[in-house]
Order: structure tokens, then C-alpha cells, then sequence
């Protein structure tokens, strides 16, 4: 998301008349070979349980989001590795 058009909500979700809520955390991503805006949010609702742990698995789905036509950074695989031997002398 680095030098792309972006936008990070992060809050507390809760439903009235009812004891339901939790945080949520929302990604707003500008997709330029498409024309069109990307929304993507993930809400936890989890009673009783610590929720940090899911929140911070659940984000990094939003951190590793690939739009079609795009190529994502530091993520590639090198397909070879290549290294020289230092043991043998040329003639």
C-alpha cells in the first residue's frame, strides 16, 4: 500500500438495543487499472475473550490484499539462488 491512495478507520462497532459490539478495523484502497474503490474491513465480535490477538490476524489479511492488475511488493520469491564458489580458481 506504500505510494498508493489509502485511507485506515479503526473503532469500536456496537449494536443498539442489543449488548453486541467490538472493534473493527477498515481499508479504503483507490484501484487505478480498474477505476473503482476498494472497501475491505474485518469486525471482530468475540464475548469474553481477549481480542487483540484476533484483531491483529485478521488485519494482516487486509495488509496482504492484492488487486487484480497490481504487483505487491517485498512479498517475491526468488525462483533461483545463485552462489559462487570461492574454492575454485580460474585458469
Amino acid at each position: 500500500m506504500q505510494g498508493e491512495y489509502a485511507l485506515e478507520a479503526r473503532g469500536l462497532w456496537r449494536v443498539k438495543g442489543d449488548y453486541m459490539g467490538g472493534p473493527y478495523v477498515s481499508h479504503v484502497r483507490l484501484d487505478k487499472v480498474n477505476q473503482r474503490i476498494i472497501v475491505s474491513e474485518i469486525f471482530v465480535y468475540s464475548p469474553d475473550k481477549m481480542k487483540r490477538n484476533l484483531v491483529r490476524q485478521m488485519e494482516a489479511s487486509l495488509y496482504t490484499l492484492k488487486l487484480p492488475g497490481s504487483k505487491q511488493e517485498g512479498n517475491e520469491m526468488p525462483l533461483a539462488i545463485t552462489k559462487k564458489d570461492s574454492t575454485k580458481t580460474e585458469k
